[in-house]
């Protein structure tokens, strides 16, 4: 893929925690990255979980080679937060496909 595809910035976030003096822990989300991205076209998939009807939209963002992601990870883009559910390396680690979804409530 060239360069000129990956229009979209993404940010790459990773969990951590926090402890207070008292001695709770908070998670967290703290920027790993800030990156350039190709966005392929969604595809959408539905299920009936628990009685409740549920949507995921699967994203597949495209950028350059990182080692240090994993599926702990999300990404944010236009205020949205996209979970990471698998890592493709592509090529001999010059790219890396991020599968990810976004969960869709729908009433």
């Amino acid at each position: 893929m060239h360069a000129g595809a990956r229009d979209r910035r993404i940010t790459i976030e990773s969990k951590t925690g926090t402890q207070s003096t008292t001695g709770s822990v908070t998670e967290t989300w703290a920027t790993l990255a800030t990156v350039w991205a190709a966005r392929r076209i969604p595809v959408a998939s539905e299920r009936f979980r628990a009685g409740q009807h549920e949507g995921r939209t699967v994203t597949v963002w495209n950028i350059r080679w990182r080692d240090d992601l994993d599926e702990t990870m999300r990404v944010s883009y236009g205020g949205d937060y996209y979970e990471i559910d698998g890592l493709v390396e592509l090529g001999r680690r010059s790219e890396i496909d991020i599968l990810s979804a976004r969960q869709i409530s729908a009433t």
